[in-house]
């Protein structure tokens, strides 16, 4: 699925909230999936990589048969959480662990999430000289298993609110496409479900293009809401945690952001 800004800030704060501490018990993995669960939390971390990626919490029954095997997944096992947190500028999203060896020896890793449309990935290194330990969804020129990590050059985009209406006003006197794709191209975590919604937001305005800003400042500021929309649009279904006002309620709600991908 493609996750946008809204939902990966969401979704990052819903695993924050549910695995914040606790002791992972349970792993699986396989060359594009990563799935773990914990002692103390009834839902369980699922992710695949590639094209088609998906990250979310679920909440149905472990698989009996899904163990933890030789591979870099055994690294997590009792490996505590300590904290979950996003990028805002890039789709990328961090769970910060801890473990300690049988001799009592305390370690800190990170498993990444890096949830770029079409090149999905979980990436597990250690936080201290950041060596690859572990890679989960194949990308060209990504990270390579016992080298250090380097996050995915950036993207460069404008994050409303934050960065000056200027920097928007530039990209405007310059620009050959309409405003809509501008904003695709240009805005963080946008896509072109989260601009037809800020267009739809920006209804009514001469000046299109100071509109859609003002639209995009108030929405990437406002206050993160764990829940998420799923609908159908043209051939395609959507998932998103903004929520979408053109469709007028003709959309499905679910509390939790992980329910809605899953």
């Amino acid at each position: 699925m493609a996750f946008d800004y809204f939902t990966i800030q969401a979704l990052a704060q819903e695993l924050d909230e549910q695995l914040r501490g606790a002791v992972i018990d349970r792993a699986y993995a396989r060359a594009d999936q990563l799935s773990f669960a914990t002692q103390s939390k009834g839902e369980w971390f699922y992710g695949v990589g590639g094209r088609d990626g998906v990250l979310c919490l679920r909440g149905d029954v472990w698989p009996g048969d899904w163990n933890a095997g030789t591979g870099p997944e055994k690294y997590l096992m009792r490996a505590r959480i300590v904290d979950v947190d996003s990028e805002r500028y890039e789709r990328i999203l961090r769970l910060r662990l801890e473990r300690r060896d049988r001799s009592g020896r305390l370690s800190h890793g990170v498993l990444v999430c890096q949830l770029i449309p079409n090149r999905v990935q979980f990436i597990l290194h250690r936080e201290e000289g950041g060596e690859v330990l572990g890679i989960w969804g194949g990308a060209r020129g990504g990270a390579v298993v016992g080298q250090v990590y380097q996050a995915p050059e950036p993207a460069g985009r404008l994050l409303p609110g934050i960065d000056p209406p200027d920097a928007w006003n530039k990209l405007l006197a310059g620009a050959e496409a309409d405003v809509e794709k501008l904003a695709r191209r240009h805005m963080a975590g946008a896509d072109a479900t989260v601009v037809r919604e800020l267009s739809f937001r920006a209804r009514g305005e001469a000046d299109r293009g100071a509109a859609i800003w003002a639209a995009a400042v108030a929405a990437y500021n406002s206050e993160v809401v764990l829940r998420a929309f799923v609908w159908a649009e043209g051939d395609k279904i959507h998932c998103s945690a903004l929520e979408p006002h053109r469709l007028q309620g003709s959309c499905e709600s679910f509390e939790r952001v992980g329910q809605a991908i899953w």
